[in-house]
């Protein structure tokens, strides 16, 4: 693959230019060029970021071996401690099992108190974590993406899909009002967090960001505070989470669905070494007649190579960044899949029409339980644009002078582009995601 980076620009229907090269700032002065009449364009992502993202890189700029990745992941993520010179999870699953959650609750709830920094109840204390079951359905949100999961497909079981939606990569670290011991007790070390083997257009764009203040928002505040309390109060947010997931096994059941549980919805954490013992915990209540035998199953995408997940209930996607081609052929020699965010140029493209360095490419559109899906494969989903505007509804707003600019990878070799977009944020919606922010072009 010959891979070139830069803007893209275009909309609903796919996209129209290209721009080779480019920063955040130029690409908004090409796409000013090439739609002379039109007079707003929306973005994902924080301006600033976006503009300070390096503008060239390589299809293979992965600087570590995927072995190291792992374990750097587990450093990183603050839910790791050095023993008698070794690594070690912060969680002790049987010291969080033996917990009431009564207790979790005590330990959790401090963190879950906040006041909202903007919108109609600004200043206003947040009263939906001051019961047990507040703190519980915030441990397994669905947005749009897991929710469509829930969706009857001929030849394919019912399943719902949820997890703990959490901020990426360094994003709680820079923003809490705690001192986030993220590395082995030293707190305010930076560059480091939730995310290690995203690149910076991945963190650029990521939909966490909204308006002039992306974590005041309370969507953002919620995620903060979940994330605040996984590192806070490990164990407690480990018992709360069981007895979440419980709760969402129960609802799958009455939905005559297969639960599935995604760790990771924007974050990377590797939970197979912060907590293996969650794998196989709800399989052994199944086979003692405590929990009504549903096959739940977990899964995730991530952009750390060479995790080791063999043997537990943990299923694995490898995410395409960009620049990680490298790592992404190495998982798919491992017979892992990977999944491949394109920006189809029309409608009646399709991704299964398509090959990835050789790879056939199936759609991952029709559903999240990637589980179900074959190994060895490329799982194609599409970049879709959100439409919809701060303030209104369901309803499509009318388009004739909106466009939106997206960094962007071009294939030389097929004439794709594809993006660094995480998969929970494709087709986000307002109810737990965020909408394209946007800035004036031309006159």
């Amino acid at each position: 693959m010959a891979i070139k980076r830069g803007w893209a620009v275009g909309d609903g229907h796919g996209p129209d230019a290209f721009f080779e090269g480019a920063t955040f700032v130029e690409g908004l002065a090409e796409a000013e060029k090439f739609y002379p009449r039109h007079t707003r364009i929306e973005f994902a992502g924080d301006i600033a970021t976006l503009n300070a993202s390096l503008t060239q890189a390589t299809p293979n700029a992965s600087i570590e071996k995927p072995s190291a990745m792992p374990g750097h992941a587990f450093k990183a993520c603050g839910l790791s401690k050095v023993v008698a010179g070794k690594r070690v999870s912060r969680v002790n699953f049987d010291e969080a099992m033996d917990m009431s959650l009564d207790e979790a609750f005590k330990r959790l709830h401090p963190i879950f108190r906040y006041t909202y920094d903007s919108g109609p109840y600004i200043n206003k204390q947040v009263k939906v974590y001051d019961t047990i079951a507040g703190i519980q359905n915030s441990l397994m949100t669905k947005n749009y993406k897991l929710k469509k999961s829930a969706k009857s497909i001929e030849g394919i079981e019912r399943g719902w899909s949820a997890g703990p939606n959490l901020l990426p990569h360094n994003l709680a670290l820079d923003n809490s009002k705690h001192k986030l011991a993220l590395i082995d007790g030293r707190p305010g070390l930076t560059g480091l967090g939730l995310c290690v083997g995203s690149n910076d257009a991945c963190r650029a764009s990521c939909l966490v960001y909204t308006g002039n203040n992306p974590i005041g928002d309370k969507y953002g505040k919620a995620k903060l505070v979940r994330t605040e309390a996984l590192l806070l109060e490990p164990n407690a947010w480990i018992r709360m989470w069981v007895s979440s997931i419980e709760k969402h096994i129960v609802a799958a059941a009455k939905e005559k669905s297969r639960p599935y549980v995604r760790p990771n919805v924007l974050s990377d954490i590797p939970w197979e070494l912060v907590c293996p013992e969650i794998f196989g915990f709800f399989e052994k209540r199944e086979r003692s007649g405590r929990l009504k035998k549903t096959g739940v199953r977990f899964y995730d995408y991530t952009k750390v190579p060479d995790r080791k997940i063999a043997g537990l209930n943990y299923d694995m996607t490898f995410s395409f960044s960009g620049t990680n081609e490298a790592y992404c052929l190495s998982e798919l020699e491992r017979g892992y899949r990977v999944a491949v965010v394109y920006w189809l140029r029309s409608k009646g493209d399709s991704v299964t029409r398509k090959k990835w360095n050789g790879y056939p490419v199936i759609d991952g559109d029709l559903h999240d339980m990637r589980p179900l899906d074959p190994s060895n494969v490329v799982v194609g989903l599409t970049y879709k644009i959100d439409r919809r505007k701060k303030g209104e509804g369901a309803g499509r707003p009318s388009e004739s002078n909106m466009k939106f600019i997206r960094e962007t990878f071009f294939d030389t070799d097929t004439g794709d582009l594809t993006v660094a977009a995480t998969p929970a944020d494709l087709g986000a919606q307002p109810d737990e995601d965020v909408e394209p922010n946007e800035v004036a072009i031309g006159p």
